[in-house]
């Protein structure tokens, strides 16, 4: 696999726009815990295909709705001025954000 290729993502189209749901790679298939919190990243959610960083951005700029977990996906939201940093909560260690952006 190609060294960039490390964000598994998928878009669902929305009423308002487009919905964005992406993952670091690594964590496909991982089941996070933090005492009442639960995060399931499964395929099904995030897709099958890994994508760049540059594809990610391109869709994570156009997105109003965006549910991102860990580090890679995380800081490049942050980076993006989509995520405040303030706002990441850490499930099991893994930093997960979420955003909706309104038009």
């Amino acid at each position: 696999m190609d060294d960039e290729k490390r964000i598994r993502m998928k878009t669902y189209p929305s009423s308002d726009g487009l919905f964005v749901a992406a993952c670091d790679s690594s964590l496909v298939g991982s089941h996070l815990r933090d005492g009442e919190l639960r995060l399931e990243l499964t395929e099904d959610f995030l897709g099958l295909e890994d994508v760049t960083e540059a594809v990610f951005l391109s869709y994570l700029m156009d997105a109003v709705i965006g549910n991102l977990s860990g580090e890679i996906v995380v800081r490049i939201a942050i980076r993006a001025g989509m995520v405040d940093r303030e706002n990441v909560l850490y499930i099991d260690g893994v930093p997960h954000a979420q955003f909706v952006r309104m038009l």
